[in-house]
């Protein structure tokens, strides 16, 4: 048996390989672009101060008494039989230095506690102007509770005025109310 050769194949192999392999031996490909990577980037910024506006509730340590989570050594609280609403504060926060970064996100976290569910407490936040609706925090034992006040606090010319102060009240023969640390939460760009 006698076999054709076929040309065909043959060709088309020198051929792909006289157009590809200039372009895979040789060519370079050249970007000329720009990337700006905006990474995201969080700070905590605790309590640092308390003036002495609001001073209803017990106050245990030294003050600004909410800036780190030390309980029983620095803390507040209403004991239990303060039947009249009562309040303590007014308590700022640390300085962000920041002006030109996008605020992507603001959280407020209280660490505290409200032993009895008829008990009320809540957390007014200052934005530099007005005081807003508050913020009421349900945890019966020592915990974290935040809430998102991205929309309070929509510049950093807001964040660095945050002010903050609890307000409490709790019938005889009912738990105690208390907090330990505060802080916002920033997140930006």
């Amino acid at each position: 048996m006698h076999r054709k050769k076929s040309y065909g194949a043959q060709l088309l192999f020198v051929i792909l390989f006289i157009v590809l392999l200039p372009m895979t031996a040789t060519s370079k490909v050249v970007f000329n672009a720009t990337v700006t990577i905006n990474p995201l980037m969080t700070i905590n910024l605790y309590v640092d101060s308390f003036d002495n506006s609001r001073t209803g509730w017990t106050r245990h340590g030294f003050s600004p008494y909410l800036n780190s989570q030390n309980q029983p050594t620095d803390y507040v609280e209403l004991p239990s039989g303060q039947e009249l609403i009562q309040q303590v504060g007014d308590f700022g926060f640390t300085n962000s230095e920041k002006s030109s970064e996008t605020i992507n996100s603001v959280y407020l976290y209280v660490y505290g506690r409200r032993e009895k569910e008829q008990d009320s407490f809540s957390v007014y936040l200052w934005d530099g102007s007005t005081w807003g609706s508050p913020y009421n925090l349900t945890s019966s034992d020592w915990a974290w509770t935040s809430w998102d006040v991205s929309s309070r606090l929509d510049t950093w010319v807001k964040i660095d005025s945050v002010k903050i102060y609890l307000m409490g009240a709790n019938d005889q023969d009912k738990g105690q109310i208390g907090a330990d640390a505060a802080y916002l939460y920033v997140d930006f760009s």
